[in-house]
């Protein structure tokens, strides 16, 4: 019992360490936002997803999937398979529901990004050599497909809109490299 409060408390410490980091980051290093950014982000990813993240996250996934075709290779349980198979798939399912509820969880928290960062940090670790082994530069593929669609979709989708989603995508990938850097080996 003593080793389950230990481990708690690591992660605690864990993430109130990423935490303070990335405030005292320099200005560089963090994603700074102004209010009609974030009305930008929140309006666009709310009209986009209307409540259905997990159909947006799969449709995403696909676009990933078809776009950049080794991205499926680090799916096991999805290498070979048709967009049929992967809609059944429930591991794949599980995988993109909880990417884009980190997703979400981001744009809920645009005032306060410092919230995210040991979840995404967390996340980037699970995905190093040590857990998943995903290659770093296949995560920014995922913003590019999610990007893609959203333009197709959203008919207020601007350069401006798809210049601030680069953005925001950058600093998930950013925290998510971090977290492979750090805790993923």
């Amino acid at each position: 019992e003593m080793a389950d409060y230990s481990s708690v408390a690591e992660n605690c410490i864990v993430q109130l360490y990423d935490r303070v980091r990335y405030t005292n980051a320099p200005a560089s290093e963090r994603l700074d936002l102004n209010v009609n950014e974030k009305l930008q982000l929140r309006v666009s990813w709310n009209a986009w997803c209307k409540g259905d993240t997990a159909s947006r996250g799969f449709e995403s996934f696909v676009r990933m999937f078809q776009d950049r075709p080794e991205t499926i290779n680090v799916f096991s349980f999805a290498k070979g398979s048709s967009v049929e198979q992967m809609q059944g798939s429930s591991k794949l399912l599980f995988h993109v529901t909880r990417v884009f509820k980190y997703i979400n969880l981001v744009v809920e928290n645009l005032d306060k990004l410092e919230n995210v960062v040991p979840l995404l940090r967390a996340a980037g670790g699970r995905h190093g050599c040590a857990g998943y082994n995903v290659p770093k530069e296949h995560f920014p593929h995922l913003g590019v497909a999610m990007r893609s669609l959203m333009k197709k979709d959203l008919s207020n989708y601007t350069p401006s809109t798809d210049r601030l989603w680069e953005r925001l995508y950058g600093f998930i990938a950013t925290q998510l490299c971090t977290g492979i850097d750090e805790y993923g080996s």
